[in-house]
């Protein structure tokens, strides 16, 4: 015997991608549809594995053509692989790829804050393209000694733990996602004024704290 029947076939895009503070396991991330940066119930999410890893379905097509795309992807929490810490209040953003794998780093959460992704960059002390930070995963690049990873991955981890500290200072009801925007935010501000930042530096560090809070 035989039948018939009628199929659509819909084929959607992956959008591949690593959580990197150190890699963060069990981050909740998804695409920023409506650039709240906040989850709308129309946004899927998706957890990463234990490396950081994950695949978010482009169930809106954002991302069909090359290279770069405008969807900004926002993970939350995680634990940290490398310290064993979980990191429930760390909220990240990054700028998707289509058609590679990209990294959501502290340094992209930057980025993302940062009309002049150069100046900020070289204001930091690093010697790579904005694209760099979107495309260069600096925790599997330092341990395979890539050019610039060893210097992506220690501004990353400066820049993780001014997010971090200034979290712990706020009171509970307010929203860490703004923790983020306000601690990028400032940084990108001192970029601005044409002189170094360094996040080593104590009163640096303060003025950041002082203001993100």
């Amino acid at each position: 015997g035989s039948d018939s029947s009628d199929l659509t076939v819909a084929v959607m895009n992956l959008l591949e991608g690593r959580v990197v503070d150190a890699p963060l396991s069990g981050s909740s991330v998804f695409i920023d549809l409506n650039g709240n940066l906040q989850q709308d119930a129309d946004e899927q999410s998706v957890f990463t594995d234990s490396n950081g890893y994950f695949l978010l379905p482009d169930t809106q097509g954002l991302c069909s053509g090359t290279g770069l795309c405008d969807a900004v992807v926002v993970s939350t929490g995680g634990l940290d692989v490398a310290t064993g810490r979980d990191l429930p209040n760390l909220v990240l953003f990054g700028i998707s790829a289509s058609d590679t794998a990209f990294v959501i780093t502290p340094l992209s959460s930057l980025l993302l804050a940062a009309e002049d992704g150069e100046a900020l960059l070289s204001a930091l002390g690093l010697s790579v393209e904005p694209e760099d930070v979107t495309l260069l995963d600096p925790w599997e690049g330092s341990q395979n000694d890539l050019q610039n990873a060893d210097d992506l991955l220690r501004v990353n981890q400066q820049v993780s733990l001014i997010i971090q500290t200034t979290r712990s200072l706020e009171t509970e009801s307010s929203e860490a996602t703004d923790t983020t925007q306000r601690v990028a935010q400032e940084i990108v501000a001192q970029s601005q004024s044409g002189s170094a930042v360094d996040l080593t530096d104590r009163n640096t560090v303060f003025d950041v704290l002082q203001a993100a809070t």
